[in-house]
């Protein structure tokens, strides 16, 4: 699909990285960091102790809680982004940096072009005994799984201990996601127990999969 509809990547434009995930799988990701958020103008716009009231005013309203950077430094969090078969790593970069600045969190990202994406490549038919002849949920619940464990053995991943984790998802991508919930963020699994311990959140948009027993030992 993806040689089909997009040309064929040049490596002196292309800006995605690519991870050898299995025989026959590669994946593109991007690692974003997120930068802090620039202290404000008092010419031209609100006051620290103005924004940060304002802030704390929105929090207690929408979640009860104080806000992490009034009661000490930003809070830091991680996003891992798992896009549409017809997203790009480059529309997706656009509309998510902005949200990892922000005067109370700072995040980092990691965007997962996962097989049928531009420039990645899965194997067609049969390959080999687990036969990774269509691109379905399982491998690209794989997929995230490997190149989470391949960032966080070459640091490419935040080392704060506090670091809270949110998974988003948008149409195939989510379906993906959900798969590898239900199969690696479970009690049972030890490989992404770190991870596990600091998500807070799964985010599915425009997802179409059906619920089976899988979901009770993803609790």
């Amino acid at each position: 699909l993806s040689e089909s509809v997009f040309p064929r990547v040049d490596p002196l434009k292309c800006r995605d990285e690519f991870y050898h995930v299995q025989p026959g799988v590669v994946c593109t990701y991007r690692v974003i960091q997120g930068k802090p958020h620039p202290q404000p103008d008092s010419r031209h716009a609100a006051t620290i102790l103005e924004q940060h009231a304002a802030l704390r005013d929105q929090d207690a309203f929408l979640n009860r809680r104080p806000i992490p950077s009034v009661a000490g430094r930003p809070l830091r969090f991680l996003l891992v982004v798992v896009p549409d078969v017809f997203q790009t790593l480059d529309t997706l970069e656009h509309d998510i940096t902005p949200m990892l600045s922000r005067p109370d969190m700072v995040g980092d990202a990691v965007l997962v072009g996962s097989p049928g994406l531009p420039h990645t490549h899965w194997p067609s038919g049969n390959y080999g005994a687990r036969k990774l002849g269509a691109v379905n949920n399982s491998l690209q619940a794989t997929v995230v799984e490997q190149l989470l464990i391949h960032l966080k053995n070459h640091g490419r991943l935040p080392s704060d201990p506090n670091l809270k984790m949110v998974f988003l998802g948008f149409g195939n991508g989510a379906c993906g996601l959900a798969k590898f919930a239900a199969r690696h963020l479970t009690k049972r699994a030890e490989a992404l127990r770190e991870f596990k311990d600091a998500t807070v959140a799964l985010v599915l948009v425009n997802a179409f999969f059906g619920a089976s027993g899988m979901r009770r030992r993803a609790k």
